[in-house]
């Protein structure tokens, strides 16, 4: 059997893993951004046991051309910086980026973030082709979900990671075989959410901000601005404690 020759972009262990199951790929390269200790060990450890020949972590943008191998079909991003457009023709296929949010409505490095920041209570995940702009390529299949008032970008990027497998094993025929669908993004003016402080400041209001500043990842936090000072919040743990009886 022949198998697609892929490269994986990203830092997120359940995409990588994914891709690892698949019978029909052979992951020739790894690259990922500069990680925690456990995470680097957790991937570390699977590029091992898969006997992936090439791992690279925060290697200069600038080099991952020449660090490439040859005779590539597909690339998967998930949670990866921008990928030029030189690296991106160097795939047979195409790059495919994993976006833990709807598309166009929160495009962008935190959408997560601004999704909670609006309180907005619909999430999902876009799948799409990469090209030299940030979130703007063309849409493969996307999903949507409710998301309940106290879930953070933790809960909801794990969510948008379980409803992405779910697509990518609907799809996964045509993408390795060249016939997965390619639909226009209709954009519109992004509005960035309301990050200031209001007095009276509301519960509803006060939940939306604490949760958009749930730690996860390499997020370092979330700023509120006001005219005088700018106040970053990261959170470990938030819980909601509910006394209706």
């Amino acid at each position: 059997m022949t198998q697609t020759r892929m490269v994986y972009f990203g830092q997120s262990l359940s995409m990588f893993d994914y891709l690892l199951l698949k019978k029909d790929v052979q992951v020739v390269a790894v690259f990922v951004p500069k990680l925690s200790e456990n995470i680097h060990k957790e991937f570390l450890h699977r590029v091992l046991m898969a006997s992936v020949e090439n791992f690279y972590v925060a290697l200069p943008t600038e080099e991952i051309f020449d660090a490439l191998p040859i005779n590539l079909d597909l690339g998967l991003c998930a949670h990866f910086d921008i990928i030029p457009e030189n690296i991106l023709h160097r795939f047979r296929l195409g790059v495919i980026n994993i976006h833990p949010a709807p598309l166009p409505k929160y495009a962008g490095r935190y959408p997560l973030v601004e999704l909670c920041l609006a309180g907005d209570l619909e999430s999902g995940v876009s799948i799409h082709w990469m090209d030299a702009r940030v979130d703007q390529g063309d849409l493969i299949a996307e999903a949507k979900f409710i998301r309940h008032p106290i879930e953070g970008p933790v809960e909801l990027e794990k969510r948008a990671e379980q409803y992405a497998c779910h697509l990518l094993s609907e799809l996964w025929s045509a993408l390795i075989n060249g016939y997965a669908p390619r639909h226009m993004q209709l954009r519109s003016p992004i509005k960035k959410a309301n990050r200031s402080i209001p007095c009276p400041c509301h519960f509803e209001r006060l939940l939306d901000l604490l949760r958009a500043s749930q730690a996860y990842g390499p997020y370092g936090g979330m700023a509120l601005y006001e005219p005088k000072y700018a106040l970053v919040l990261r959170i470990k743990d938030l819980r909601v404690l509910s006394f209706v009886s």
